[in-house]
């Protein structure tokens, strides 16, 4: 599906608030490896670097636009994988933010459909409100 709309992609601040999410996967990875198996120390490295991998391949293939009456969202890791949403369709929509994500100007959008849940991590703070105040249009006069 084409749109003619910019498809906007998620800014570097995005990247830095996932990449500085804990992994408990390297928490436990190191501690096991440094407790029982020291001189096997590179793995916690390579899962290290894999994280941090599959973090920027996540940030990349995120892709997202809204209009007065849709929000298309988009991934394309392997395949392009489009969802058009209509404001009137939406059940609920939301917006959270953390400490960093409120520092750095940045909020998730949570939109709950009948037939799916889509998820919009890390958008600029303007975008967000933007999508709220069009939900709260379209829902207060739905066509």
């Amino acid at each position: 599906m084409k749109t003619t709309k910019k498809l906007y992609r998620l800014s570097l601040k995005a990247l830095f608030i996932q990449w500085i999410q804990p992994s408990y996967v390297l928490v436990f990875t190191i501690f096991f490896i440094f407790y029982f198996i020291p001189e096997w120390w590179m793995i916690p490295i390579i899962i290290l670097c894999l994280i941090f991998f599959s973090r920027y391949l996540s940030f990349r293939s995120i892709a997202y636009t809204f209009t007065a009456k849709e929000i298309i969202y988009q991934t394309a890791l392997l395949k392009r994988h489009t969802v058009t949403l209509s404001f009137t369709k939406i059940d609920e929509l939301y917006m959270t933010q953390t400490f960093f994500q409120k520092k750095l100007r940045v909020a998730s959008i949570h939109i709950k459909c009948k037939d799916n849940i889509v998820f919009l991590p890390h958008i600029p703070l303007e975008h967000a409100r933007e999508m709220l105040q069009l939900y709260d249009e379209n829902r207060a006069a739905p066509e």
